[in-house]
Parts: structure tokens; sequence; C-alpha cells
């Protein structure tokens, strides 16, 4: 009695990929030589690669220096907008108080006006009935 293996064991449906050219033997490729230079070639790009990813950590980490101090000088300024803030506000409220002082002065003024005219009419009045 015949029994058939498994699909996956025999590859069945599997699609068969070639390996890349630096994988194969050196006597389909072309020999040691190419192996070889496609070993150096595949060096230099991973050190091009190398350089450009520490140039990128070197120009973010530049970026990284420069926004923190910049959100440092933002941190400074709002400070001093709030400290100015609070002292105008501390003027805002010694002038409202000079203000209210003010108007409670000048409403005794004007009483004592219209009492200083009131009294002067009975007086010239009284001369005038006197005369």
């Amino acid at each position: 009695q015949h029994v058939d293996p498994p699909a996956s064991a025999t590859g069945a449906g599997e699609r068969l990929v070639p390996p890349p050219s630096y994988l194969r033997s050196p006597s389909k490729s072309g020999g040691t030589a190419a192996v070889e230079g496609e070993a150096q070639s595949l060096r230099r790009a991973l050190e091009e690669e190398r350089q450009q990813y520490h140039s990128f950590q070197e120009g973010s980490a530049r970026e990284v220096s420069v926004l923190k101090s910049m959100i440092g000088s933002l941190r400074k300024d709002i400070s001093g907008h709030i400290r100015e803030k609070a002292v105008l506000q501390d003027e805002r409220d010694h002038l409202s108080d000079l203000k209210a002082g003010l108007d409670e002065r000048l409403s005794r003024l004007e009483d004592e006006g219209q009492e200083c005219y009131d009294a002067l009419q009975v007086v010239t009045r009284r001369e005038r009935e006197a005369i």
C-alpha cells in the first residue's frame, strides 16, 4: 500500500524563488570574484546607510537641542509676561482704589458746595427782605 506524503513535504503548491546572486554557488554566478564583488558592493551600501543614519541622528540631536533651547526661552518669556500682568493688575487695582477715593471726595465737595449755595441764597433773600 502506497501513502502520499503531505503536500508541504513535497513542496507541492509552494513557489520556488531562486536565491539572490550572492548566495548562488560561485560556479553559477561567475566565480569567487563575482561573489566578492557583490559582497564588497553590499558592504559599501551598508556603510553608506550607517553614515546616513548617523548623520540623521546627529541632525536630530541638534534639532532637539535647538527646540529645547527655544522652549526654555519661551518659558522665560511667559514667566516674564505673567509677572508683568500681575504688576499691571496691582497697579490697576491701586488706581481703581484711588479713583474710588477721589469720587468720594468729589461727592462730598459737591454736597458742601450745594450747602454753601443754599446758604448764600438764604442770606441773599434775607438781605433783600431787609432792604
